[in-house]
């Protein structure tokens, strides 16, 4: 896929069949209410050629399109998930959080973009009802299930099949990569995406030269 669109809209199908269901920065699944998400933001002078680029499109949630906003995002000063190995870049914690690793100012920056340096937040309407999910609760979230699954796997009451449908449904993709450290025939699965002969659909959106065996 290349070229314009009539409305950046209309790229959304095809942005969620290449990538998934999943956030491009935080990597949640987000069933609903992903946005066509702007690499350089259309709302910059310098960038408003761009608006209707697919070269310029991701996919994000809420959280992490509200805070990236309109700041200028120069490309060689970013680790970006349609052009980076971000998997190599940081590193995913037990409590939830993502860092970078210690002096890498990219690193650091590329998460303050959409905030994912930030510790738990949860945002509240009027009434008091949720209306943003938090990502490190999420992420938290799942790596306990991914070693509960991990768990069933070991014990031998799961299949590596039965893994991937887990993490797919669940998202958070480094997460699951991360538990699953050490086992190389998950991990391809997982990078692997879409195999209809055996029933799964994995993060299919994942570069596969970016990992060796």
């Amino acid at each position: 896929m290349n070229g314009d669109f009539a409305d950046y809209e209309d790229a959304k199908p095809y942005l969620l069949s290449r990538l998934g269901p999943f956030c491009s920065y935080c990597e949640r699944r987000i069933a609903t209410n992903l946005a066509v998400e702007h690499i350089q933001p259309k709302g910059l002078p310098q960038y408003a050629a761009l608006e209707r680029s697919w070269d310029n499109f991701l996919l994000g949630c809420v959280n992490c399109n509200s805070t990236k906003g309109d700041k200028d995002v120069p490309l060689n000063q970013y680790y970006l998930p349609d052009r980076d190995n971000t998997f190599a870049a940081f590193d995913c914690l037990p409590d939830g959080t993502v860092q970078a690793s210690p002096g890498d100012q990219i690193g650091q920056d590329t998460l303050a973009l959409t905030g994912l340096d930030k510790a738990i937040r949860q945002t509240f309407d009027e009434n008091g009802k949720q209306v943003a999910m938090d990502r490190v609760a999420d992420r938290m979230a799942v790596w306990g299930l991914a070693l509960e699954v991990k768990a069933e796997l070991d014990a031998g009451n799961v299949t590596r099949e039965s893994v991937v449908r887990n993490a797919a449904s669940s998202g958070f993709f480094s997460v699951w990569m991360k538990i699953f450290e050490g086992d190389a025939a998950t991990r391809q699965l997982l990078i692997d995406g879409f195999n209809g002969a055996h029933g799964y659909r994995g993060f299919e959106g994942t570069a596969k030269d970016c990992f060796d065996a």
